[in-house]
């Protein structure tokens, strides 16, 4: 197995959801961080949003292999990809880990002019962003047809059948 190596503060106990992300990609879980290590909050908010992007990208692939042909939604494909969500999520919670005055006068600043050139910044911009709404939306039109079909045939999408 591989090893990650993500240089940020990792928060002590590692955040399972994070943990589930690296075995589904295969990869092992980093080294303990060390105790009591006092990381700025703008490196924290660089380092996880860093995390969070590449594990938007993870996402995108694996929500693209979930509603390829032949059979999707494919189920091992859908759990990678709602694994991968799950540490989205953990990894946006890592990013926020300081106070809301670090982040009122430390990071909000950083995202403003002269900082940066566009006033009103932010993440939803990107082009992994947008590369994941899209996926989602094709992910969410692809299960709702296979859970019509289902449906439609007196079944469940649980496998169940259906009570009529």
């Amino acid at each position: 197995m591989a090893s990650a190596v993500v240089p940020s503060y990792t928060p002590q106990p590692f955040d399972p959801a994070l943990a589930d992300a690296l075995a589904a990609c295969h990869l092992d879980p980093p080294a303990p961080a060390a105790t009591g290590v006092d990381v700025p909050a703008l490196q924290l908010w660089k380092a996880g949003h860093r995390l969070f992007f590449t594990l938007i990208q993870a996402t995108v692939v694996a929500l693209r292999d979930a509603t390829s042909p032949p059979s999707h939604p494919a189920p091992a494909e859908t759990r990678t990809a709602a694994t991968l969500l799950a540490a989205c999520a953990a990894a946006m919670r890592l990013t926020t880990t300081f106070s809301p005055h670090d982040y009122q006068h430390t990071v909000r600043p950083s995202m403003a002019p002269p900082q940066h050139a566009l006033a009103g910044f932010s993440g939803m911009w990107s082009a992994d962003h947008c590369a994941l709404v899209v996926a989602l939306s094709i992910f969410n039109w692809a299960t709702d047809r296979v859970t019509w079909r289902w449906l439609r045939n007196g079944q469940s999408p649980t496998g169940v059948e259906r009570v009529v």
